[in-house]
């Protein structure tokens, strides 16, 4: 599995949580505290792949460390509202428009990041490298 593998998987698996969170009902707090607590490990794992895989290779080229900023910005915006999430609780009528926009920005950030970050990565870096980093990504991180 190379990095762009890793990623699409691990985009995948977050879209799908994210969905069923959004599609759970207020009197399951159970449920959808199960489903925050997916989100958080997901989302760690995401941004773990990102800073040790993704960002320091693109950061080594002068050209796309504005896009690394820019992800990296993403990331706190979506961790504030997960945050914000965390501290609603999951029968209020607010829940539901938080976790729709946690959902709204983390698919515009795994769009985007799949759109534009990793066909940056693949302009820079050959094959093989790509190969490597996902093998350590799959050892290191989803393993």
């Amino acid at each position: 599995m190379d990095i762009y593998e890793a990623f699409k998987r691990e985009n995948a698996k977050l879209a799908r949580v994210l969905a069923k969170l959004i599609d759970s009902s207020a009197g399951r707090s159970t449920e959808r505290e199960q489903y925050l607590e997916q989100i958080e490990l997901l989302l760690d794992c995401q941004w773990r792949l990102e800073e040790n895989y993704l960002y320091p290779v693109l950061d080594a080229f002068t050209d796309s460390r504005r896009a690394v900023e820019k992800a990296r910005n993403e990331n706190r915006v979506i961790g504030r509202i997960l945050k914000e999430l965390r501290s609603i609780d999951s029968s209020d009528p607010g829940f539901r428009y938080a976790a729709e926009r946690l959902q709204s920005e983390a698919v515009t950030h795994m769009d985007w990041e799949q759109k534009e970050l990793l066909d940056m990565l693949r302009q820079k870096i050959p094959q093989e490298q790509a190969q490597l980093l996902g093998q350590r990504a799959a050892e290191e991180i989803l393993a």
